[in-house]
């Protein structure tokens, strides 16, 4: 379990700045609404998932719950940037095994896609990519608590919007639609990193044992350049970028 405070949920879209003092009402229902446009102009028919990652007490500690509940990640003593890492994470764990979302729904004209009669808990939200012109607008997964903590006087809010961050990335004209796209290296290795082979390794074939491997490398090396790019992961996690 986990303190829930809403300065480190912050994250990508929302935050206060305390712990608030009156109890949960876990029995309430919420609402998510998810903002997800650049300069006031909304990103219509995008598609968004949300799932359910952890359940929350009336004195705001989190458990996590359903397959969410085995993977080796805590909740324990994290900044915002670890709440980034750790919703990169879940969202490739929820990737990697085919988790059905608890909801999904897709942006209108306005850019916005709401999710009603939300469970008290902690939500891991991710979306689709969108392309208009010659762009295309890449959402960061993130992880938003309901209710969430009101900034303006420490009390819980059970209907919370969020404002997305995302990745853009321009395609000149020709190009085609060559991008560029970040992966994130799940190990079952109990963080033993002692262990782990290095991107570059394992695209030079270290670690490959068995055909599984072998065709998990391919996938992970189909570009014909690799690029690392240092970033901070969860536990049992190695981020990079590949592109072509």
């Amino acid at each position: 379990t986990a303190w829930l405070t809403a300065a480190v949920l912050a994250l990508s879209c929302f935050g206060g700045s305390a712990l608030a003092y009156e109890t949960i009402d876990t029995d309430r229902k919420g609402s998510l609404t998810v903002y997800f446009g650049q300069d006031g102009s909304g990103f219509s028919g995008v598609g968004f998932s949300v799932y359910q990652i952890a359940e929350v007490s009336r004195d705001a500690r989190f458990s996590l719950t359903g397959a969410f509940a085995e993977y080796p990640v805590s909740l324990e003593g994290l900044d915002s940037s670890g709440w980034r890492a750790l919703a990169q994470t879940l969202a490739a764990y929820a990737a990697r095994d085919g988790l059905e979302p608890m909801e999904t729904a897709q942006t209108g004209e306005d850019g916005r896609a709401r999710f009603a009669e939300l469970a008290a808990g902690l939500y891991l939200i991710t979306g689709e990519r969108f392309q208009q012109d010659h762009y295309t607008y890449t959402p960061e997964p993130f992880v938003v608590s309901l209710p969430s903590q009101d900034p303006e006087n420490g009390g819980w809010l059970y209907d919370v919007a969020s404002a997305c961050k995302y990745e853009s990335q321009y395609h000149p004209p020709g190009s085609g639609d060559t991008v560029t796209r970040k992966v994130l290296k799940v190990w079952r290795d109990d963080g033993r990193e002692h262990l782990r082979h290095s991107a570059r390794e394992l695209c030079r074939g270290r670690g490959a044992r068995d055909k599984r491997a072998a065709r998990h490398r391919q996938a992970v090396c189909a570009a014909a350049q690799l690029r690392l790019s240092p970033e901070r992961g969860g536990r049992g996690a190695k981020a990079g970028a590949i592109g072509k």
